[in-house]
């Protein structure tokens, strides 16, 4: 059985936030994404969970919390999202 685990990552995550960024084979500046990412999640209305599997990243979502205009409770907008299918279909 493998074994999932979902992480809240955390500006002081370095190395997981290393593991998220290297995965993205759009750019080529790792360093500056990863640079990126921590001040993104300084914001404490900014919430980031991660997937691994096996000791593997496959996939995050990033989601931000702001007031609501219609009550007292606060409400999440889920703005990035990516999940390798590629890699979930090839385990099976």
């Amino acid at each position: 059985m493998m074994k999932l685990k979902v992480i809240k990552v955390e500006s002081r995550d370095k190395e997981l936030m290393r593991l998220i960024t290297a995965d993205f084979s759009c750019s080529n500046d790792e360093k500056y994404l990863a640079n990126h990412l921590e001040a993104v999640l300084i914001d404490d209305r900014t919430f980031m969970f991660t997937a691994i599997q096996e000791g593997e990243f496959i996939g995050y979502t990033l989601a931000y919390r702001f007031p609501s205009l219609f009550g007292s409770r606060y409400l999440a907008y889920l703005h990035d999202s990516l999940k390798h299918i590629a890699n979930l279909n090839s385990r099976k």
